[in-house]
């Protein structure tokens, strides 16, 4: 990997990592997420 290409991969992975976390919460309120998620979504194991 290359110089240009890290911030790159950095973008995509991040964009992946925050889709796949922000699912769990999605079509919720937020009063919902609050109780549901009290400390937030912190791990791919809040989402199971």
């Amino acid at each position: 990997m290359n110089r240009l290409n890290a911030p790159i991969y950095g973008i995509l992975f991040g964009q992946a990592i925050g889709n796949a976390l922000g699912l769990a919460a999605q079509r919720m309120s937020c009063d919902r997420v609050a109780t549901t998620y009290p400390n937030g979504v912190n791990n791919y194991a809040d989402i199971l």
